[in-house]
């Protein structure tokens, strides 16, 4: 049968349409694999017991106790030669800007720090760490009861002397080796547990009661112009860090009684998603990557990346950092002093935000300038702790006191589940049907492709040979 010209043109126009049809579905489904590679899913409820719970760390709005300032400047009096004790406290009060990067009296920092470094070399103190912690109230003096699960502990034996963003606070359930234990001395009388605390059940039976102690009369430099306790909730196994997203704070007050109700979200991801590279699938998996301080968390790579820009820009690490001077990812140039505190507070904004990964904007410059540029993924297995809280007048005849419960909402938390948007046999179901519903393919058309072209194959090469 004589097929036209125009039928020819006709069929062939409809192939050209059919095929380029195809293509552009097969490439608008690849790209949505590719950037919608995972999903997360309600996988129902994960009991409490199966959860760790959270790190409690309690940090006093008092940086500096008066009376341990009065005794250090006691100290100093005879090494300056100087009677006047009340000016001899207000340089030891600027050990309090490195805190918060205060340019208060910037002028007396040089003069300062080196009446520390020359005192401190005829001592046993090897840096002002050590210092800053001898002027701290200890742990024994804030925390007056202490029970867990509704069973009475000295408090000691349940709250430990540890650093956090905040400086020195006495902190519950943080079970994160310190690589500066000697610093503590004799403030932490206990081991630190090797396993993280899990509470049995829902309610305030089964959780933290603490009541704290608040002496007004000690107060010598706060961060902050009032009284009481910053209370922070935290992963157990993250550095407690108030801008890595892992850490809520909760600023508690004397003669008030908080309750921190806490309700779960878990997040845990298929093993099938490993196979999808770390930049489609926007997470990372804890075995991948390695922090300096161990395995990955999405909150120790943002501290590690705030303590590398510290260090770069200004030569040093402030001492709320957590570091190890033999850590090999970052070079240890020495903790900030008072004299690099205006180096420190020159880019102080720039501590305080990070800047969006993947956000890449002519319109930002300034603001990616002006914040920490982190490439930290989430991790793809974590537990979100969600708080509400309770403010009551406290049951007790002294108002100075403070008391906090901590506990979970309910016996159960909500469980999500990160798994591949499609499966291989997926993907390739979903190509056979556009094609199949485009231009009619399927395995048993393309079994006749491959017979035809055999055959032409043969022919040509059949009469090739026979001409010779």
């Amino acid at each position: 049968m004589n097929i036209s010209v125009y039928e020819k043109i006709f069929w062939a126009v409809v192939n050209i349409v059919a095929i380029t049809i195809t293509a552009v579905w097969i490439q608008y489904l690849w790209s949505w694999y590719r950037t919608d590679s995972t999903f997360i899913n309600f996988d129902g409820k994960i009991t409490v017991q199966e959860i760790d719970f959270p790190g409690i760390a309690i940090c006093n709005l008092n940086k500096i106790s008066k009376r341990r300032a009065y005794a250090f400047a006691k100290e100093l009096s005879p090494f300056l030669k100087q009677e006047n004790i009340s000016s001899i406290i207000e340089d030891v009060k600027l050990i309090g800007n490195l805190y918060d990067f205060n340019m208060h009296r910037q002028e007396s920092f040089w003069k300062v720090q080196e009446i520390f470094d020359k005192y401190d070399n005829l001592t046993d103190f090897n840096d002002l760490t050590k210092r800053i912690l001898e002027l701290t109230t200890p742990c024994p003096e804030v925390l007056q009861q202490c029970k867990w699960e509704g069973k009475e502990y000295p408090c000691g034996q349940l709250f430990f002397t540890r650093l956090t963003f905040d400086g020195f606070c006495c902190v519950f359930n943080y079970i994160r080796p310190s690589k500066r234990s000697k610093f503590y001395g004799t403030r932490n009388d206990y081991t630190i547990p090797a396993e993280p605390y899990k509470s049995h059940g829902a309610g305030m039976r089964y959780g933290l009661e603490v009541v704290l102690s608040n002496d007004i009369d000690d107060y010598l430099y706060t961060t902050m112009a009032t009284t009481g306790y910053k209370v922070h909730i935290f992963n157990c196994k993250d550095f407690p860090d108030v801008l890595s997203g892992s850490l809520q704070e909760i600023l508690v007050s004397p003669g008030i009684h908080t309750l921190f109700s806490i309700e779960l979200d878990v997040i845990r991801s298929t093993p099938q998603i490993e196979s999808i590279p770390t930049h489609l699938r926007k997470c990372v998996f804890d075995s991948e990557i390695r922090t300096s301080f161990g395995t990955y968390t999405q909150s120790d790579c943002l501290v590690e990346c705030k303590a590398r820009t510290m260090r770069d820009l200004c030569n040093c690490i402030p001492f709320v950092l957590p570091f190890d001077p033999n850590n090999t990812k970052i070079k240890y140039d020495g903790v900030c002093s008072l004299i690099d505190i205006p180096c420190l507070s020159q880019y102080s904004r720039k501590w305080t935000k990070y800047y969006p990964i993947g956000l890449d904007s002519d319109y930002l410059n300034v603001e990616k300038q002006d914040s920490l540029y982190c490439e930290c993924l989430p991790a793809c297995d974590g537990v979100n702790y969600n708080i509400h809280t309770n403010v009551l007048p406290i049951a007790s005849d002294d108002k100075n006191a403070t008391k906090i419960n901590v506990f979970f909402a309910q016996a159960d938390g909500r469980l999500y589940k990160i798994d591949m948007t499609a499966t291989w046999f997926e993907v390739i179901s979903s190509y056979g049907g556009l094609m199949s519903l485009i231009m009619g393919l399927s395995i048993v058309s393309i079994i006749e492709v491959a017979v035809l072209l055999y055959k032409i194959l043969a022919y040509y090469f059949y009469t090739l040979f026979k001409t010779l």
